[in-house]
């Protein structure tokens, strides 16, 4: 047989030749996954804010993520798919059944991201940590939410978290205020008091002492003078 009909006759290859073999995405997602803590499915995760038309939570300022969880643990940890992104803590969490991510959060990660748009479509992962011992902990079940942020404004995000600050500082103002007028008048009243009582005892001693024995005082305090 010549070389070029040998050529013709195609080889019977195996598909892990073409790469086109079994490829299991689910069982290595979790075998990753739990390459840093190991999976306890006693505790569960859920999202409870409902999806739009395209099965996408549309968000924008000021929208937040609602999630519950079976019961209460130690941290909640959140992430975008993004390869070059990183587990983050959500700080407001405090051991609850309920919580909630910011958009705030959000955008504050997803923008520091090189290469990936703030606008549009986004996957988000969601994961609950439980200490099972002083230096060990295991990780719910991963739940994954698909959202859209549009028109987002980074500057709004800014502007927003400083309300929140400038809003406390005034809160805490006229709570120093409300002390304030509280306070200065028991001051006053406890001081006046004070004074009269003074003033009684003076009197009283002034009374309880002869006048001839006032003038014998004073002359012997001007001889020792």
């Amino acid at each position: 047989m010549s070389l070029a009909l040998k050529m013709r006759i195609p080889k019977n290859r195996q598909n892990n030749v073409y790469g086109h073999g079994e490829v299991r995405a689910l069982d290595a997602v979790m075998e990753a996954a739990e390459q840093d803590y190991s999976f306890d499915n006693s505790v569960t995760l859920a999202m409870g804010t409902s999806s739009g038309p395209d099965n996408r939570v549309h968000m924008t300022n000021g929208d937040s993520l609602e999630f519950t969880i079976t019961e209460g643990v130690e941290t909640i940890q959140w992430r975008s798919n993004h390869l070059l992104d990183d587990w983050t803590n959500i700080h407001s969490y405090e051991h609850t059944e309920a919580f909630e991510l910011e958009v705030i959060d959000i955008v504050h990660e997803i923008e520091h991201l090189p290469g990936v748009e703030l606008q549009g479509n986004h996957t988000i992962s969601i994961r609950g940590l439980m200490e099972t011992g002083e230096t060990n902990f295991s990780s719910t079940p991963i739940i994954t939410a698909d959202i859209m942020l549009m028109d987002v404004s980074k500057d709004a995000a800014i502007e927003e978290s400083d309300g929140m600050f400038s809003g406390s500082i005034v809160l805490v103002g006229i709570a120093g205020m409300i002390i304030g007028v509280i306070l200065v008048p028991l001051v006053m009243l406890a001081l006046n008091k004070s004074e009269d009582s003074i003033e009684v005892e003076r009197f009283k001693w002034s009374d309880a002492v002869p006048d001839e024995d006032i003038e014998a005082i004073l002359v012997e305090e001007a001889k020792l003078q």
